[in-house]
């Protein structure tokens, strides 16, 4: 019989905040050199803002091949990640917070709620 997996109804791995910085100011970026390249936003970046300024400009369906694909696919994750928290029965904030964190930093976080940590002493096994 396949073993089910149990967990708190507050379950919930917050992943590093550096990596959802890093990951959400990226995806932003992207974001602003595909639709405003000419933004006064990207001037005010030292090094990194005149490059994405310039990939905006000069090479906008690069930028556009790029964000589109990667915030579809962390929108299908979202979806994903709200199935799993309802097949595990978490609380509807619970369930708020790994879809808010999914969105942005995708499969890092979707990890953790597909594979819960049996480490941590959180997860309880027990046979059908």
């Amino acid at each position: 019989m396949a073993e089910k997996r149990r967990v708190p109804s507050d379950y919930f791995v917050l992943i590093s905040p550096g990596k959802i910085v890093f990951i959400g100011i990226g995806l932003f970026f992207m974001l602003v050199s595909w639709q405003w390249p000419e933004s006064h936003l990207l001037t005010q970046i030292p090094s990194l803002g005149p490059f994405l300024s310039w990939l905006g400009k000069e090479h906008n369906l690069l930028v556009k091949l790029c964000f589109v694909p990667v915030m579809s696919l962390h929108i299908i994750e979202v979806f994903v990640a709200f199935y799993y928290c309802y097949k595990l029965r978490l609380t509807t904030l619970t369930t708020l917070k790994w879809m808010s964190q999914v969105l942005v930093v995708g499969i890092i976080s979707l990890c953790y709620l597909i594979w819960p940590l049996p480490e941590r002493g959180m997860v309880r096994k027990f046979k059908k």
